[in-house]
Order: C-alpha cells, then sequence, then structure tokens
C-alpha cells in the first residue's frame, strides 16, 4: 500500500476567500494538505502567514516557484482564466474558486488548459450539497415548480462590498 504524498498548496488571493483557506489548512484541517506559498497583489495580506510559507505579489513566479504541487485560485473572478490556463500548462493541480471563469469562452479556454489524467482541476462549488439548494434541485427534477422560464436567487445574508 502507497503511502499519501502530502500536497505542497499555494493560495493565489488573499482576500476573503483566500485568507479563509489559508486559515483551514494552516489548522491542519485538511489532510495531506501543506500550505507552503501564497500570492496576493496587496503585500499586507501577505503578512502573518508564518515563517515557512513563501511569499509572492506575482502568480506567475508562485506558479514557477518550485514550491507548491498544487494551487488554489482565490482572485478577483476576471483573473481566474489567466492564472488557472498558466498554473495547468505549468503542470500544477488547479482549484479554481467559483465561477471558474466569467465568460464562457474563457471557461472553455481553462478547460482546454487540463493535461488531464495525472493532474487534477476542479472548481468550487461549495453550496451545491446544503440542504435547502438540494430540495431546491428535488423540486424542479420533480416538476413540481412547472416549467421553469428564469430564475433568480439572491442570498441575501452574504456580506458583498461594492467592489
Amino acid at each position: 500500500m502507497s503511502k499519501i504524498k502530502t500536497v505542497r498548496l499555494g493560495i493565489v488571493g488573499m482576500g476573503g476567500m483566500g485568507g479563509e483557506h489559508a486559515s483551514y489548512v494552516r489548522q491542519g484541517k485538511i489532510r495531506n494538505c501543506q500550505l507552503t506559498a501564497v500570492c496576493d497583489v496587496d503585500p499586507k495580506r501577505l503578512e502573518g502567514v508564518g515563517e515557512k510559507v513563501a511569499t509572492f505579489t506575482d502568480s506567475s513566479k508562485l506558479i514557477r516557484s518550485g514550491a507548491v504541487d498544487a494551487v488554489l485560485i482565490a482572485t478577483p473572478h476576471y483573473d481566474h482564466t489567466t492564472v488557472g490556463v498558466d498554473a495547468l500548462k505549468n503542470g500544477l493541480h488547479v482549484l479554481v474558486e467559483k465561477p471558474i471563469s466569467v465568460h464562457k469562452a474563457d471557461a472553455e479556454r481553462l478547460v482546454a488548459a487540463h493535461k488531464g489524467k495525472g493532474q487534477v482541476f476542479a472548481a468550487m462549488f461549495n453550496q451545491r450539497t446544503r440542504g435547502q439548494y438540494r430540495k431546491v434541485k428535488e423540486l424542479i427534477d420533480k416538476g413540481e415548480l412547472g416549467e421553469l422560464m428564469r430564475v433568480t436567487w439572491i442570498i441575501t445574508a452574504w456580506f458583498r462590498t461594492e467592489y
């Protein structure tokens, strides 16, 4: 039986989501995962990440540093494609926050950069297993809401700045 390798993770984008991901990885809440690098264009967001964590203000330098096996992309949405394509083309595993990209063509470009077997590529859909969303999906699948023409769902409990 082979030993599971510890994944050396880099997080690109240390704002709200990236900072939260870094926090739980540093706390050891993700088995076989070690935070080894972080990146943000704002150097202040890189403070306090730990002595053994490399810091970068340029994602391309983190990607080429040799310090990571995988990156988690938590940048503003328009950067998901360019950072993701760069990481995939450089052989890294990639987990990208939602949305995968802002435009369909960008999403297709990002998916096309995935090299396949041996390279993990995934997008976050952290809400899909919550009870209320599963119930709505069940109602839709059973046809209980009739034929849907359009749906708008606004989550008002989440704080979103104008930025």
